[in-house]
């Protein structure tokens, strides 16, 4: 492998030097799959020839594999191939670099993912008689080939130990059956204990799949009867338009836990929001009543150092100065000690609304048939899911040159998804601008409206309407922001709900 990629350039050369005349076709040791159907995988860019791909599937033995799919060719292999057994993944990765028209083939140990009998065919169809006519460097642990090969080259902790045909092998000095015997007995532990999991983990595989592999077959039965063939399609999101609906609002805060708590939540809200309230009044009262201290002193003569000795005949005026502190530093300090509960209470609520949604997420998603994995990627942003693709295949993207192309389709992604954030910014940006706009001709209006009315106004209220009228430019905003973020941000619990309702397995039964 290590050979493969140094010829590739993905190792870097500690010394010499390698020379590569034509171009190259590589098969990788891990087959790279990426969220398509069999036949674009195939491809994978190339044109299509009829001819050569029915001939490149004859070789591959993947006929009898499309037969068996649902939609032949067209089935989709899900994200890295979980959809196929580890044999199909390592067929359709090998009739990927099969079918491209190249001059030099390097395939990195395709016949170990598969069978005896899948493997002599491979060797005998697709390597030697298929490409007979090209240079193909296969590195391979199944010895059992190698006296239908033209050259030989044993390596060992990077060293070559042995070079030449079959027959120079075994006519030189070298024990050359001794060592392949060795190199046999290793490798038939490693391929058996290989074997053994692969076929384990795909029997397993195959028996939690069979619920939903019959209801695929039923449904394309179904459509036979019809006469129609449905296209195969990833399992696209529940898309909705419009608001989210009350019903989601309803799910997110009984998830919170029981209704005591949120309408404590409820109240301690309302209460902060009285209390800031009440501060502003409560100043604006304490200035009235300045107000009307001084007006009094004016057209009154009366001692005025203890205001408690001051009396009017409106009894709404007389309160000491030292009470009106008193007030408004009661005020502050259960201001202080009510936000502080008010946000431990919103901390605790929706601390444990997201924990009980993504539990109950996590165990409808564990629970969920292998349907539902074979046809939903890890990621449902089309740039994260085709970057985390096209890391995995670096190798092979290198190898068949297709970086320009892959650049490009990137690009249309990320086009997209730019277009939509700065739509979204320039919107907000937009409505921001127009609010603060109404918001100052509101204010500039209201002030002047003060020096047009004749009606003797305490400047306590003037200060009151300003402050508050001021305050609304920001509040208003940023509430109308807030509320569309909101309905935004919904759609992830939405999407949250969604998955705590996909189907499920069937209970497990246990024979005692």
């Amino acid at each position: 492998s290590s050979l493969i990629q140094a010829i590739l350039r993905e190792l870097p050369l500690c010394e010499g030097s390698i020379s590569v005349s034509g171009t190259i076709s590589y098969a990788s040791q891990e087959p790279w799959l990426f969220n398509g159907s069999i036949q674009q995988n195939i491809l994978f860019g190339s044109p299509m020839d009829h001819n050569r791909y029915k001939e490149v599937v004859k070789v591959c033995a993947l006929k009898t594999d499309f037969k068996q799919l649902p939609y032949g060719d067209r089935s989709l292999v899900g994200e890295r191939g979980v959809s196929l057994s580890g044999g199909q993944r390592a067929r359709v990765n090998l009739a990927r670099a099969i079918y491209k028209e190249a001059d030099i083939y390097l395939l990195d140990d395709p016949l170990s993912a598969v069978d005896t009998h899948v493997g002599k065919h491979l060797f005998e169809k697709c390597i030697k008689d298929y490409l007979k006519e090209k240079t193909c460097i296969l590195i391979t642990h199944q010895i059992q080939y190698l006296s239908s090969v033209d050259q030989i080259v044993l390596m060992e902790n990077a060293n070559i130990l042995a070079e030449g045909s079959y027959q120079e092998l075994q006519s030189s000095g070298l024990d050359f059956t001794k060592l392949l015997k060795s190199s046999e007995e290793t490798t038939d532990g490693e391929i058996d204990s290989t074997n053994v999991t692969n076929n384990s983990l795909e029997q397993l595989s195959n028996l939690s799949r069979q619920g939903s592999i019959k209801s695929i077959a039923s449904s394309i039965d179904e459509n036979k009867l019809n006469g129609t063939q449905a296209e195969p399609v990833e399992v696209a999101e529940t898309r909705s338009s419009g608001k989210v609906s009350h019903s989601v609002y309803l799910s997110y805060i009984s998830a919170g836990g029981n209704a005591f708590k949120i309408l404590f939540l409820l109240f301690i809200c309302i209460f902060t929001q009285m209390l800031g309230t009440g501060g502003d009044y409560w100043i604006s009262y304490w200035v009235n009543l300045e107000d009307n201290v001084f007006r009094n002193m004016e057209s009154e003569s009366m001692n005025t150092k203890n205001f408690m000795t001051y009396t009017v005949s409106d009894s709404h005026w007389v309160i000491s100065r030292q009470c009106c502190v008193i007030v408004y530093s009661v005020i502050n300090v259960a201001m202080i000690i009510v936000v502080f509960i008010r946000c431990a209470t919103f901390v605790s609520v929706f601390i444990s609304t997201s924990m009980n949604l993504h539990t109950n997420m996590f165990n409808a998603i564990t629970r969920a048939t292998m349907y539902f994995f074979n046809t939903n990627s890890s990621a449902r942003s089309p740039v994260l899911g085709y970057m985390n693709a096209s890391l995995q295949g670096l190798s092979t993207i290198r190898a068949f040159e297709a970086e320009e192309v892959l650049s490009r389709e990137f690009d249309d992604h990320q086009d997209l998804h730019s277009s939509a954030w700065y739509i979204f910014i320039s919107s907000t940006e937009a409505l921001g601008f127009a609010l603060d706009i109404i918001c100052l001709i509101y204010i500039t209006i209201l002030t002047f409206s003060f020096l047009v009315v004749e009606n003797d106004i305490f400047g306590g209220d003037v200060g009151l309407v300003i402050t508050q009228a001021i305050s609304l430019t920001g509040s208003l905003q940023w509430g109308i922001r807030q509320f569309a973020q909101l309905d935004n941000q919904m759609t992830s619990v939405e999407r949250v709900l969604e998955y705590t309702n996909v189907p499920q397995e069937a209970e497990l039964e246990s024979s005692q």
